[in-house]
């Protein structure tokens, strides 16, 4: 069931068909939270469809990517009752690039002024480059195709979604390791830090389990299939009991204190996707992935998880494996400089390519300038 959102002055942009409800894979929410959610989410779509009516933007398309486009946003409590805690993640689809003064530039900012406290991501995709777009992000944006928010300009959806396979499960899970791991004093030093930690704890915990999802034709990977699934790789994760509690928490925005290690999952994970044994066999996978498959983005990617062992394992044989892994890494994949990678070292090398290796990512993922062999490994 779809409705239309009617709009005071969206005269100037067509209004797309959206879902009854953004809660359509939700497990846990109850039915009163959908419907209070489902109402403010009508608002900030409302305030969206104004802004580009005002300034009478004909040459873009917006869409929700995230959770929204799976239909599994969480919620969190209000002093007025149950709110949206999940990002607003916006795709501005448009023929060409925009601007720096095009007023769809400015429509973040225009949000929080509106709504205080929103958390608004807006990336901006040429329409050309949709059929380019990858990984978790495009399978997102793919399943957001389906609703454009404001429709200004026929935009095709691709026949197929992104293919998900090993590598992507790595970046998804190498990303939130990133960020629980590395996350620092001062959170506002990036804009993908949260100031509550517990969140980047619980998706490292999340990502660890649906990293494992096998992917299902044209459904999108939700946190809720790790509930709805089974098999041995989840179980070998979490169980079944434990897998239920994590989607609650998340979708219901609590943060419990939770049984075991999130990099201990992570690594468990790693095992499971690797199809090893032992922390000390990870190193090694990597490091011989890194070989096999040079690039310039292994250097964070594995780095990250190889920050993870050294985190997380018990094997002090392990972790003294890490630092000759990791400058084999960077060997292989031209980042020849770096401080090392024992202790302290390890973090600050990865520091240093960070914003490198996310803007690399970021056009990637977005189909704008695809990385040569980085998608498949040899």
């Amino acid at each position: 069931m779809e409705v239309t959102l009617s709009s005071s002055t969206a005269d100037s942009t067509g209004l797309g068909q959206l879902p009854r409800t953004w809660f359509g894979a939700s497990l846990c929410v109850p039915a009163a939270a959908r419907e209070r959610v489902d109402e403010e989410i009508r608002e900030y779509v409302i305030t969206i469809r104004d802004y580009f009516a005002q300034y009478r933007v004909g040459d873009a398309n917006l869409y929700l990517g995230g959770s929204l486009a799976r239909g599994e946003p969480s919620v969190r409590r209000g002093a007025d009752g149950p709110r949206l805690a999940s990002d607003l993640d916006l795709i501005v689809v448009t023929p060409e690039d925009l601007p720096a003064a095009h007023p769809a530039r400015g429509l973040d900012d225009h949000l929080r002024s509106r709504h205080p406290g929103l958390l608004v991501l807006t990336l901006f995709v040429r329409a050309g480059d949709l059929p380019r777009a990858a990984s978790l992000h495009g399978l997102d944006l793919w399943h957001g195709l389906r609703y454009p928010l404001v429709c200004s300009f026929e935009v095709h959806r691709p026949a197929a979604p992104p293919r998900i396979g090993l590598r992507q499960r790595l970046e998804v899970l190498a990303h939130q390791a990133g960020l629980a791991l590395m996350t620092p004093a001062d959170t506002s030093t990036w804009y993908l830090f949260r100031t509550e930690r517990a969140v980047h704890r619980l998706k490292l915990r999340l990502e660890s389990l649906r990293c494992l999802l096998p992917q299902r034709g044209g459904e999108p990977l939700c946190y809720a299939d790790i509930v709805r699934c089974g098999g041995a790789g989840l179980d070998r994760v979490a169980d079944a009991a434990e897998r239920a509690r994590l989607v609650q928490a998340r979708e219901l925005g609590e943060h419990p204190m939770l049984a075991g290690s999130e990099v201990g999952m992570s690594l468990a994970a790693l095992k499971a996707l690797l199809r090893i044994e032992t922390d000390a066999e990870v190193v090694q996978a990597l490091r011989e992935l890194a070989v096999r498959s040079p690039h310039r983005m292994n250097t964070f990617q594995f780095g990250v998880l190889l920050l993870a062992v050294a985190t997380g394992t018990r094997d002090r044989a392990a972790v003294s494996t890490v630092p000759p892994a990791f400058g084999e890494v960077c060997r292989s994949s031209g980042h020849t400089t770096l401080p090392g990678g024992e202790g302290a070292a390890l973090r600050e090398s990865l520091a240093l390519v960070r914003g490198e290796y996310y803007e690399s990512l970021k056009h990637h993922n977005n189909g704008r300038s695809v990385l040569p062999g980085y998608a498949e490994f040899q």
